[in-house]
């Protein structure tokens, strides 16, 4: 049924115009509903990849502020840790400061990667080396001091040791020069009490000097075996002196040495091998002299007669007067004089 159109019949327009004209309005409506779409598509894929560069952008930002804090923080707790290890050795306090003038070194290089948006990653490995390296300082640091110390513990030793050894070395020049000086004090005293028992001696000895008295010399001519007095030089050829020896008795008892000096008139003394003399030291002074003859008598701290005989071997004895001497002990304990005459009648 068709409804009823009060206001009379539509107007006609001709169809084939008005078809054409749909198709047109409706690609042209599609081309632009593409293009739109496709816009929209360019514009959400650009949008999506800006995104993206800004959050990785962002992201890299953050790396690397974090990166830059941490390599403030390791350079910072590095130099902290190196400085801790600085000691009263000047060598170990020179490498200490070489290793962190290394260390700024290698942190401004960091820092520069850290300053390129394209350097992190190089930044990163960097920072493994710099770990590393800072590890490495510290052990090397940790064994330079630690041998430092031993070698400060030795040297502490050494140097008490060298200073016991030089108290030791002091005291035992102390003790040999205390030595020294009581073996020269010892010494001393030993001249002294020597020279005082050459003194004491001397005198003891002088004090116990058999004295000889009474001194008389015989000349006398042998012949044969027979003594006869003689008086004239041509004949005499023995001498025999006798004297007393006194007692003594200060001197100890038994053999007593005496020795008797004839001294000519020029002042010579007879002495002869051949006739018994020989050398005699005399006292005080110590001199030698030639001696004529001796004689060796038992002695028993009383007066004793004592005589000895001299020949004249093969000697002539002149006119004149004659000294004899006679000594005990190395000290004259008498003397005596006698005469032998001339040849001629007057």
């Amino acid at each position: 049924m068709i409804p009823a159109n009060n206001q009379g019949p539509a107007p006609m327009y001709p169809q084939n115009n008005n078809n054409g004209g749909s198709k047109k309005l409706l690609t042209a409506a599609a081309a632009i509903i593409i293009a739109l779409l496709g816009t929209n598509a360019y514009l959400l894929y650009n949008k999506t990849q800006q995104t993206q560069i800004i959050q990785q952008t962002t992201q890299n930002l953050d790396e690397s502020e974090k990166a830059k804090a941490e390599l403030e923080k390791t350079v910072a707790e590095a130099n902290a840790s190196l400085d801790q290890m600085r000691t009263q050795n000047a060598d170990l306090n020179k490498l200490i400061d070489e290793q962190k003038a290394q260390l700024a070194a290698q942190k401004d290089k960091i820092g520069g990667l850290l300053a390129n948006k394209n350097g992190l990653a190089q930044a990163k490995a960097e920072m493994l080396k710099l770990k590393s390296q800072i590890s490495g300082y510290l052990a090397e640091i940790s064994r330079l001091k630690e041998e430092n110390t031993q070698l400060t513990t030795k040297n502490t030793q050494l140097t008490a040791d060298k200073d016991n050894l030089t108290q030791e070395v002091s005291r035992e020049r102390t003790q040999k020069e205390e030595i020294a000086a009581a073996r020269a004090e010892l010494a001393a005293q030993k001249e002294k009490v020597d020279s005082e028992n050459k003194t004491l001696s001397k005198k003891v000895n002088a004090a116990a000097v058999i004295k000889a008295d009474e001194i008389k010399v015989t000349t006398l001519e042998v012949e044969n075996g027979k003594e006869d007095k003689a008086k004239k030089s041509k004949n005499v050829n023995r001498v025999k002196i006798c004297f007393k020896a006194l007692a003594n008795n200060i001197a100890d008892a038994g053999d007593e040495h005496f020795f008797v000096r004839i001294i000519s008139p020029t002042g010579e003394t007879l002495a002869s091998k051949d006739s018994g003399g020989g050398k005699l030291t005399v006292l005080p002074k110590n001199e030698q002299i030639l001696y004529t003859t001796e004689n060796n008598v038992n002695y028993s701290n009383k007066d004793t007669d004592v005589c000895t005989n001299w020949d004249a071997k093969n000697i002539t004895l002149a006119k004149g007067q004659y000294e004899v001497e006679v000594y005990n002990k190395g000290y004259l304990c008498g003397k005596g004089t006698f005469k032998i005459k001339g040849n001629s009648w007057f």
